[in-house]
């Protein structure tokens, strides 16, 4: 019998488990184990002391689960799978390690960022090529004469090309747990009370909440440097010239499609602050601004949505490189998904949609159960598709025409510029607008052009820009590319060309979404580190741009 000597229990406590050691040692009388020389193993040692008893018993009840479990789970698997034999090669690893998803937020990486066009507005990330500056402020020895925005509407339902595939999607889905014999996984079990709910072509909630925010920011950003003002809101009074008369009310521009027309006045609402509650604030809009629309009809001159002006639309090389990527990146997310949904049949290009519908429903109610089954190489395969239809349908990819179609908008930003309305009907531009000051005015300190981000897009190509013109393969993702779309063009977009007023001379810097562009691609610019271009360089630099357009001939074949 081992006796009360607190420096030989000591020692016995050393050979025990944890949770025993800490009995020992608080009560050391309570344990007794008989030990004979000379000292045994340690295997012997938890053997007297009656451990070994329970050990084995938990040992042996771990083991029976365990083998239970299994059996369990493969007579289910053999009786639900109905995948094909060389799917089943993959299905078990794929299953195993179940999906690694980029919740958002986690490690850096915000899946909502990497959603091409359908991406939630934002201006984090680094520098465009070329550019220290972080554009904040105005440069030293400077001061703001005018700002030129050419916005993009903000979030919005899909349109109804983009719908179709979805709801064949969303009908298959249900026809799947209507007819199934096997019951979808749990990450699937949503699906029983989903329902495809989206509409179509309008601006969501969201996306009016984002242009009245957009708006909001406008103002708290220029609003001292422009208007000369420390007022907290807007208000007629101060909308002068610097004689002190007082101007004509400003015009902004949008078109007739409905969330095109619907941003402008959302952010013409948080702009002139109509809902500041300031005794100052005007709630009457008819006093505050003159909205111009654009018709948005197929053969109609218009700078805001120009397809409408040309009739020349190849999209052929876009469609077949999207087709290439989206066949190549989501092989092994097809499989993943079929062995959560026992029996069904999916292709790549329904999977794609499954991302379709993360997209839009997040758009529309903030949330959506099909952002859970992504993770960050599948979200970064998603934001190329976008990539290629952007630079193949708008962009560098597109050949003659997506120039011809920036012609038009870039045409009023130099008429513009040099003070000057348009009466020559070219490029198509609406002279019918452009020829009157009233629909058409030329000396605002700033300007609002709600758009599309296929125009910001023929924008940035028809003036140039080296950087953005990287060819894209339809079997390879560069990591190192420019042209992302989620960067150029997200929901609420914003390209920005601020007027600067440096001693003598005017300078250009241009923004877009809140980054500096580098215009040293253009013509007469030269190489800026703060992305500065004087006004007459940029003017000829555009000018030559638009005359290579050749708008005219290349939408309908004149010479």
């Amino acid at each position: 019998m081992i006796g009360n000597n607190p420096t030989e229990m000591k020692q016995i406590s050393d050979y025990l488990p944890i949770c025993e050691k800490q009995t020992f040692e608080q009560d050391l009388p309570a344990l007794e184990c008989q030990f004979q020389e000379p000292k045994p193993n340690w295997f012997a040692r938890i053997k007297a002391c009656k451990l070994y008893d329970m050990v084995l018993l938990s040992l042996s009840t771990l083991s029976i689960f365990y083998m239970v479990f299994n059996l369990v789970s493969f007579v289910r698997d053999s009786n639900n799978s109905s995948n094909t034999a060389s799917d089943a090669a993959f299905s078990s690893d794929l299953l195993a390690r179940d999906l690694d998803v980029a919740t958002f937020g986690d490690d850096g990486f915000e899946p909502k960022h990497h959603w091409g066009s359908y991406s939630e507005y934002y201006t984090g990330g680094s520098n465009f090529p070329g550019i220290n500056s972080d554009g904040l402020g105005i440069p030293d020895q400077c001061i703001l004469n005018q700002v030129h925005a050419l916005h993009r509407h903000a979030e919005r339902y899909p349109t109804t090309g983009a719908s179709k595939p979805m709801v064949k999607l969303a009908q298959k889905l249900q026809n799947y747990l209507k007819n199934s014999t096997s019951e979808p996984l749990p990450q699937f079990e949503f699906l029983k009370t989903w329902n495809y709910t989206l509409g179509e072509e309008l601006l969501t909630p969201k996306g009016v909440a984002t242009e009245f925010s957009a708006g909001a920011e406008f103002w708290t950003d220029y609003s001292e440097t422009l208007f000369k003002t420390d007022q907290q809101f807007y208000s007629p009074e101060i909308y002068t010239y610097e004689n002190g008369t007082q101007r004509p009310i400003p015009v902004i521009r949008a078109t007739t499609q409905s969330r095109i027309q619907t941003s402008a006045e959302a952010w013409a609402a948080g702009f002139f602050g109509q809902y500041s509650g300031q005794p100052y604030a005007e709630k009457d809009a008819s006093k505050l601004f003159r909205l111009v629309l654009q018709d948005e009809t197929d053969g109609n001159n218009n700078t805001l949505s120009s397809s409408y002006a040309c009739p020349v639309k190849d999209k052929s090389a876009a469609t077949s490189k999207m087709d290439q990527w989206i066949n190549h990146y989501l092989n092994d997310t097809v499989i993943r998904i079929k062995n959560y949904l026992p029996g069904i049949e999916l292709d790549n290009h329904e999977v794609y949609n499954m991302q379709q519908i993360c997209a839009f429903e997040t758009a529309s109610q903030g949330y959506s159960d099909f952002c859970d089954f992504f993770n960050q190489e599948e979200w970064e395969g998603y934001e190329y598709v976008q990539d290629l239809s952007f630079y193949y349908s708008n962009s560098f990819g597109g050949g003659n025409y997506t120039n011809a179609l920036g012609a038009g908008w870039a045409s009023e930003f130099v008429a513009r510029l040099e003070g000057q309305l348009i009466s020559t009907p070219e490029n198509g531009v609406n002279v019918t607008l452009t020829n009157n000051t009233e629909t058409f005015p030329v000396d605002q300190p700033f300007y609002l052009d709600m758009t599309h981000d296929s125009d910001i897009t023929y924008m940035l190509t028809i003036m140039d820009l080296d950087f953005l013109k990287q060819k894209l393969p339809g079997h390879y993702m560069d990591p190192t590319r420019q042209f992302i779309a989620s960067r150029l063009v997200p929901f609420g977009a914003r390209l920005y060309f601020e007027v600067l007023g440096c001693g003598s001379d005017s300078y250009i810097r241009a923004k877009l979404n809140g980054r500096v562009l580098p215009l040293e691609s253009m013509k007469d610019c030269p190489k800026s580190a703060d992305g500065l271009c004087s006004v007459d360089d940029f003017v000829s630099s555009l000018k030559l741009s638009i005359q290579n357009a050749d708008f005219d001939k290349v939408c309908y074949g004149n010479n």
